[in-house]
């Protein structure tokens, strides 16, 4: 529940990783879920509502290219999805329009890539 406040106290969230490894490869899929909760009523109607549930997959793979060089490509919120609307991100100063931050992240999808080298 939201409470005018204290914040979002999530009941049930969590997050599950599988991963597969070879000796030139690793390659990992992650959810993250979040159940929905009670939001505050709405300035305007006073009508309560829920927040929806947030899921989101992200992704990652790295190959061994040389001994001493590993390549990774990923990405968070992998399909784009955007968090659920919050009636209580409006009325807390530390929420940005309508989107409860400790909840989801309105920013979408995130790609990055990195090379490491590492001399040995």
């Amino acid at each position: 529940m939201a409470a005018a406040l204290g914040g979002v106290i999530s009941r049930w969230r969590y997050n599950a990783t599988a991963a597969y490894e070879t000796d030139s490869w690793n390659v990992s899929i992650t959810q993250n879920f979040q159940k929905k909760y009670h939001d505050v009523p709405s300035s305007i109607t006073q009508v309560p509502r829920d927040v929806s549930a947030y899921n989101t997959i992200d992704a990652q793979a790295s190959y061994l290219a040389l001994k001493s060089l590993k390549l990774t490509l990923g990405a968070k919120n992998l399909f784009d999805k955007n968090p659920p609307y919050a009636n209580y991100a409006a009325s807390a100063n530390n929420f940005i329009g309508g989107y409860d931050i400790s909840y989801g992240d309105p920013r979408g999808r995130f790609i990055y890539a990195s090379a490491t080298y590492s001399a040995r």
